[in-house]
């Protein structure tokens, strides 16, 4: 999926979200226990939108080549799996691709390696 897929997704999403949130939102009915719910119904409109915005942008960085070069030693696709990273928006499930080296060693999943997230659950800014 190329970005500015997921950006029109994500809007489309956000809008229609945010919209379904303030439909029945009125001057006379709002009271500290109303406002209270609509900080609160933004919260999950935004950190819905932010999670769905970066799966979607770090699985479209994602290179879906067959071998990569790695500490010197090239690389061949094994297979894709799934890592939890914890973000500011929750928890993201992350499909990245795993490259075994050809002669013995340890493997690599680049994705992990571009983001600094090699042996890492939290990204950066929520460590």
């Amino acid at each position: 999926m190329v970005i500015t897929q997921v950006i029109q997704e994500v809007t489309t999403d956000f809008n229609q979200s945010l919209a379904s949130l303030v439909k029945d939102v009125r001057p006379d009915d709002l009271t500290p226990k109303s406002f209270l719910g609509l900080l609160e119904g933004l919260k999950v409109v935004v950190h819905e939108a932010g999670l769905k915005a970066f799966v979607g942008i770090v699985s479209a960085l994602e290179e879906p080549v067959e071998v990569v070069e790695h500490g010197g030693k090239r690389h061949r696709f094994k297979r894709s799996s799934e890592k939890e990273w914890l973000t500011p928006f929750g928890v993201a499930r992350i499909r990245r691709r795993y490259y075994q080296p050809d002669v013995g060693g340890q493997g690599v999943v680049p994705l992990d390696v571009r983001c600094g997230m090699v042996g890492r659950f939290a990204t950066p800014d929520v460590e």
